[in-house]
């Protein structure tokens, strides 16, 4: 199975508990600068409406509501939806595996993805062809 190499360019891969900390902490820093009589950019608010919708729906909670939606439609939790690229977590999440039979699911070819400095991301579609199969 040959795909079309990856490419990522200034990308951040943090945790979904990490983007709701670093969202609150932005809340928090918001309200500082409206107490001082200025606001927030448009990117900063932008910034915290994305994190914000990272760090907003758990796996358990994406699977626990599968019976009102097909699994392609499920959120892929840990996903930008600017990026097409999960990490092995999330992977592991979506598929109900764990990270490590993740990666060896790429490393067989079943999985498409690209090991980036130490790091495997793998595409979003592939995943989801994986999970609807079952």
């Amino acid at each position: 199975m040959n795909s079309p190499p990856l490419r990522v360019t200034n990308a951040v891969l943090i945790t979904a508990a990490d983007a709701d900390g670093i969202a609150k902490a932005l809340d928090h820093f918001e309200a500082v600068l409206r107490r001082n009589g200025s606001r927030p950019t448009e990117w900063l608010i932008e910034l915290r409406v994305r994190l914000r919708a990272a760090a907003r729906t758990p796996a358990s909670d994406a699977m626990h509501d599968a019976d009102d939606m097909s699994l392609a439609t499920l959120p892929i939790v840990g996903h930008d939806p600017f990026h097409d690229l999960l990490t092995s977590d999330a992977v592991a999440d979506i598929l109900g595996c764990t990270p490590g039979n993740a990666r060896a699911l790429a490393q067989r070819g079943t999985l498409r993805a690209r090991c980036v400095a130490g790091r495997w991301l793998f595409e979003a579609d592939s995943v989801r062809e994986r999970a609807a199969q079952g």
